[in-house]
């Protein structure tokens, strides 16, 4: 005779897998019978589908300068600068750094889908009329009397555009302010000051920033690469991508050359004075709106009219 031997069988299910009840697993599906799946982490489901590569939003650029500004906030004298959240040896990677991007938690900007290189074209564009050859290290002195305009646009010392723009460079790399000598804390004072009439303020000496030894120092600060990015960066977060919400907002045509006459004005007004005067366009000619606001523009602006590349840019551009 011949009998039927029983085994204890035992069934060993891959690690994140677990059987509700074994004995109606037949008739129950995975999320019934309580099994889970963990996925790798590359393959992680979103709860929205991701950004084009290319977009500021998909490039993990988180904002740290003013949000996408309002027509009414400009109308009203945006003010005050605020500090970059960013510190030296934060948990943000330089390559994080260099990029920009909205910050989920906000209104995301009308300008988030153009893409970062596309963006940086204009300010390169813009910058050939009036940094030159120089670029990055422009230093020069203001054409109308005393002031200092500093890097690839010319940010203004007295409107307090320069000052934001060397915070974001020193929070990058706090040494940077070595390559100022001796005279780091006075230039330091008066560059980053809150007051416009201490920024102006000569130094112990006598001389203004404008003058050398001082513009030498600074220019030299401009060529290092905590302060290109920070340059590009300001010009982007700051300057360029509030000017398109407001743009857009007026319903005026988003073109190459547009844009970069926008960028032109801004950074000869000032961040506030020329986010104000895009605001007050309204519906009417931009161009001539700005024109209205910095006549001393109008021989750029007519440089900038001719460029070729700027003439064939589009949004989407990389």
């Amino acid at each position: 005779m011949s009998y039927v031997t029983s085994h204890t069988l035992r069934c060993h299910l891959p690690p994140g897998r677990a059987r509700h009840d074994p004995g109606l697993a037949h008739q129950m599906s995975a999320p019934a019978r309580g099994a889970t799946r963990t996925l790798p982490p590359t393959y992680q489901r979103a709860g929205t589908a991701a950004a084009p590569a290319t977009s500021l939003a998909a490039n993990g650029i988180r904002r740290h300068l003013p949000a996408p500004v309002s027509r009414a906030m400009t109308q009203a004298a945006i003010g005050g600068h605020p500090l970059p959240e960013g510190r030296p040896g934060s948990a943000m990677t330089d390559t994080q750094q260099d990029t920009v991007v909205t910050d989920p938690t906000v209104a995301q900007s009308r300008a988030s889908d153009i893409p970062v290189p596309a963006l940086l074209k204009i300010v390169e564009r813009t910058a050939v009329g009036i940094s030159g050859q120089a670029g990055y290290a422009f230093a020069g002195a203001e054409p109308d009397g005393p002031g200092l305009r500093f890097g690839l646009l010319g940010l203004r010392l007295d409107t307090g555009d320069m000052g934001d723009m060397l915070r974001l460079a020193l929070a990058r790399d706090a040494e940077l302010s070595g390559l100022l000598g001796d005279a780091a804390s006075e230039i330091l004072d008066r560059v980053l000051g809150a007051d416009p009439l201490a920024r102006m303020r000569p130094m112990q000496d006598g001389k203004g920033l404008w003058d050398a030894p001082y513009k030498t120092l600074l220019s030299a600060l401009g060529q290092h690469p905590a302060a290109k990015a920070a340059q590009n960066r300001f010009a982007v977060e700051a300057l360029l991508i509030p000017a398109i919400d407001l743009l857009t907002g007026n319903e005026a045509p988003i073109t190459g050359p547009l844009l970069a006459k926008t960028l032109s004005a801004i950074a000869a007004l000032g961040q506030e004075a020329g986010l104000a005067a895009v605001a007050s366009a309204g519906s009417v000619d931009t161009t001539a709106a700005l024109l209205a606001a910095c006549p001393a523009c109008a021989e750029h602006f007519a440089a900038l009219d001719r460029d070729a590349i700027l003439a064939n840019w589009t949004p989407g551009a990389a």
